[in-house]
């Protein structure tokens, strides 16, 4: 079951039934009437590559018309109750490439071994229990089996080595067959809600693994987190101060619906702070349903109260944890759909509402499921931004991420497509916390580094995208010369600009190391990007105020040389007592400093003698790309 909040995929039904209203070769059966057509065998020789007879129809088996398409390329016949497929379907069908079987009723998975390029097989809300060894065709790409009765996979996945996405949510695994550590261009893999007590080291070590959701298992329990205190009797808890007592006054919930995903409804709503007289605008986050593809609705709601607040992040304010019976909104909106009753609904949040001016920084999804409609849902484009807005947005991101790191929590989704941008503002906000797996507990200790750096490379994948919004003129990829119009201070931040790409593309280089230990942490990450940004700050400053910023710089120069000889001194003092032969190599090791300070003191009054301004910092960050 694909999730809302997740990049539209090629192969997800979603994504095909768009393409099939405008594709000719498309036949798309939604009443008997096509049916009949189809079974009297008046498509047969009309080319028919893709066929959808998903919900529309009850089958007990695939029909010998459908067989005879031998052409089929795409064959969905979800929801139609067939239990069964008939032998060898991969030679009668030999170019078929997709196959939805969602929600249908086979009890044990079939015999796809005969396809020879089988991409994607979904077969996702059945009740599936066994996996027979030697039913997957080696060349797999995308496996969609969710919310199912599975407890083990068969070793053969492993020869699966083509593989990219695993969907296995909904399960009752508790481990994973250790053949699977062949797989090593698996790229997106979902346990939720299943068993597992613990991960395995391999997993977390594959190379290209970017998107990983364990959500709703033991080893990875909201349970664990510690909410925060508040009296017992009370349904709403302010998040700035949880004893602060507030009631059903403070908070207005409209029935208007903003957005929805698979786990939660968002309401249009306002909030009363303590001492104001007017509400303010905010969005009301109901958590409804129950497991689904990226975790359960009470992980989400965890992991929101456990970020707290952050500037790049859409922060909660209060959180309530009454039952349905005092949220009306919530009992009118499940009337509506049909959906969320009373055993659905697992608390809400009141959060900030994104203000206007927003935009999605990369395309990805048909719909943006986040509750607000005060953003543009059309993404940045080529040119809108220049290198430092890129450098920025790339800081407040990896800002953003290490902070949820930092508190034990995986973002789960982190792509463009998460990512609003204000460009007058120069604000940017990480969005979309649905897949967002904690991994607090004691059995995840030894993996917290590699769980993160599976994430970072995620960002890696995302600058590349980000990289793509800089202006013509200065894109990292192209080797230009500096337009001749430019007076000294253009020119100095030609030539940054340049280095800050070639930093820009080394930093990538490091997050995208098919060894995971090797890529750098998101304090790392944002510690380069925050010396980028520091450096065009520095550089205005140099130019616009260069007597103020001399001295400054002159001034903090002189206490780091003071703090410097300061621990010399000291480190002389405790090599003292260390032995001769350590004492006659440090000796040699002095000298050498000695001649390497006389060195840099030679060129700076060189410097001041020739009438330039003395820079010792800017020098080093600066203008090293010189």
């Amino acid at each position: 079951m694909a999730n809302s909040e997740e990049e539209d995929d090629p192969h997800t039904p979603e994504a095909s039934e768009e393409a099939a209203s405008t594709d000719p070769d498309t036949l798309e059966v939604s009443d008997t009437k096509t049916l009949e057509a189809l079974e009297r065998g008046e498509y047969t020789k009309s080319g028919i590559k893709n066929l959808y007879i998903r919900y529309s129809v009850h089958l007990a088996f695939v029909t010998p018309a459908i067989l005879q398409l031998c052409g089929l390329e795409l064959l969905d016949i979800s929801g139609c109750g067939i239990s069964s497929l008939p032998p060898n379907l991969g030679r009668t069908l030999p170019n078929l490439n997709i196959l939805y079987l969602t929600d249908c009723g086979f009890t044990t998975f079939p015999d796809l071994s005969s396809f020879p390029d089988l991409v994607c097989a979904s077969l996702g809300g059945n009740s599936i229990a066994s996996i027979p060894e030697g039913s997957l065709p080696a060349s797999l790409v995308h496996l969609i089996l969710t919310n199912n009765d599975i407890d083990r996979l068969p070793d053969s996945i492993g020869n699966c080595k083509d593989i990219k996405t695993c969907r296995l949510s909904g399960n009752r695994l508790s481990s994973l067959p250790w053949t699977m550590e062949r797989c090593r261009n698996l790229e997106l893999i979902r346990i939720s809600c299943n068993a597992f007590e613990s991960l395995p080291t391999w997993l977390v070590q594959l190379p290209k693994l970017s998107q990983l959701t364990f959500a709703g298992n033991p080893c990875s329990s909201y349970g664990s987190i510690s909410y925060p205190p508040c009296p017992p009797d009370t349904d709403w808890v302010y998040l700035d101060d949880p004893r602060r007592r507030i009631s059903n006054k403070n908070v207005v919930i409209s029935s208007r619906v903003l957005g929805k995903t698979t786990t939660t409804i968002s309401h249009r709503a306002a909030f009363l702070r303590r001492g104001n007289r007017r509400y303010s605008r905010v969005v009301f986050r109901a958590f409804v349903n129950e497991c689904t593809d990226a975790g359960t609705p009470e992980d989400e709601l965890a992991a929101h109260l456990l970020a707290g607040r952050h500037r790049n992040l859409v922060n909660p304010i209060a959180w309530y944890r009454a039952d349905l019976e005092a949220w009306p909104p919530a009992r009118a909106a499940g009337d509506e759909d049909g959906e969320v009753g009373d055993e659905d609904f697992h608390g809400g949040l009141v959060m900030q509402r994104i203000t206007p001016g927003y935009r999605v920084l990369t395309g990805g999804r048909k719909v943006q499921p986040y509750p607000s409609e005060r953003y543009s849902t059309t993404p940045l484009r080529i040119c809108d931004l220049s290198v430092e807005g890129c450098v920025k947005i790339l800081l407040s991101v990896a800002d953003a991420a290490f902070h949820l790191h930092n508190r034990g929590i995986m973002h789960g989704e982190l792509a463009g497509f998460n990512v609003y941008h204000h460009k007058e503002r120069e604000h940017t906000l990480l969005v979309g916390m649905g897949a967002a797996t904690i991994y607090t507990h004691e059995s995840m200790e030894d993996l917290r580094p590699y769980v993160e750096r599976i994430e970072v490379l995620a960002f890696g994948q995302m600058m590349e995208r980000v990289m793509k919004l800089f202006n013509p003129w200065s894109r990292w990829d192209r080797v230009m010369e500096p337009p001749a119009n430019l007076d000294n201070e253009g020119l100095a931040m030609w030539r940054y600009e340049r280095h800050v790409c070639d930093e820009l593309r080394r930093l990538r280089d490091e997050c995208l190391d098919g060894n995971v230990i090797h890529r750098p942490g998101f304090w790392e990450v944002q510690r380069d990007l925050e010396v980028l940004v520091r450096g065009y700050r520095w550089l205005r400053d140099f130019y616009r105020y260069p007597l103020e910023w001399v001295a400054g710089q002159a001034g903090r120069g002189e206490r780091e040389r003071r703090a410097e000889g300061a621990d010399g001194r000291e480190r002389e003092e405790n090599e003292s007592v260390e032995g001769e032969i350590v004492e006659e190599e440090e000796d040699g090791e002095s000298d050498d400093g000695e001649e390497g300070e006389e060195d840099v003191s030679n060129e700076e009054d060189g410097g001041s003698e020739e009438g330039v301004q003395d820079e010792p910092r800017l020098q080093d960050t600066i203008y090293c790309y010189y």
